[in-house]
């Protein structure tokens, strides 16, 4: 099996400029992920649903530095309408728009628009962090396993919707390695070992990752890796759906690499995971 070295490194790259994105989408982000998390609470744990909600006002009361939502004028009953979960709960909503914006670091005043650039540190902290707040809190109003439980059937439900909706290319093995091997000059900073495919796997050994990098403050390393890495096992899918994800270590989780082996399971349905050992000992062929 073949081994290649990928990646460009930068040690600045938390510090450049990204797009943001469309604005209104920035907007329903935090109260959309809310919602879908206040459903999934009320299936299985629908009379802690009121301590939850007090406990995440009263944590994201002590966060929030501006009130963007009264500032800018954002209509927020209108888009809590749109949401199954989230309409009583207005309070909640706002401090969660308001915290979010504010990491994002977005002026109080002038135009806002959907070109507008922020600092990748300050993005990729904004979004990550939102959902460790939701988890973290969760776990101090209910007991911590089944919080967790809880948080990843939220993160499944949302990103098997955006598996459901989009169209999976079906890509084979080669072609994943064969993009995985590619340069990204737009994207420095990630560095990785990628395998060329062998018996229905392709191995990639993640050397760097940006989210954990930008998520470093933050103490609970259990909690890091479901808000960084726990949708990896289900947006694998858009690539194919015959593709599965093992992972047993994690930079978000406290290790020195992630171990990721991409299973193609229509050639070979055994999810055999290498050790630690082997992935530590990786090198690229010469």
């Amino acid at each position: 099996m073949k081994y290649y070295k990928i990646g460009i490194p930068d040690d600045k790259a938390l510090d450049r400029m990204q797009k943001l994105g469309e604005i209104d989408k920035v907007i329903l982000s935090p109260l959309k992920r809310l919602d879908n998390l206040l459903g999934i609470l009320k299936e299985h744990n629908p009379g802690s649903i009121p301590q939850y909600v007090g406990n995440l006002e009263r944590k994201l009361l002590g966060l929030v530095r501006t009130n963007y939502v009264e500032k800018r004028n954002i209509d927020l009953k209108q888009r809590l309408s749109e949401l199954k979960h989230m309409g009583e709960y207005s309070v909640l909503a706002e401090r969660a728009l308001n915290y979010l914006l504010g990491e994002l670091k977005l002026p109080e005043d002038g135009d806002w628009s959907d070109d507008m650039q922020v600092v990748q540190r300050d993005y990729l902290q904004a979004f990550l962090s939102s959902r460790y707040h939701n988890v973290d809190v969760l776990t101090e109003s209910i007991a911590r396993e089944q919080a967790i439980e809880i948080y990843k059937q939220h993160f499944e439900k949302i990103v098997k919707e955006r598996v459901a909706n989009a169209e999976v290319e079906e890509e084979s093995l080669e072609k994943f390695s064969e993009d995985s091997r590619n340069e990204d000059p737009e994207n420095p900073g990630w560095l990785r070992v990628v395998s060329e495919p062998e018996d229905g796997k392709v191995l990639v050994r993640k050397d760097t990752c940006l989210w954990a990098d930008a998520m470093k403050e933050y103490p609970d390393s259990e909690l890091k890796f479901l808000v960084c890495c726990y949708g990896d096992y289900f947006s694998i899918k858009l690539r194919n759906s015959n593709f599965e994800l093992t992972m047993e270590n994690s930079i978000a989780g406290g290790h020195p690499y992630c171990d990721c082996v991409i299973h193609d399971t229509s050639i070979n349905e055994r999810l055999d995971h290498p050790s630690d050992e082997f992935f530590a000992s990786l090198k690229p062929s010469t």
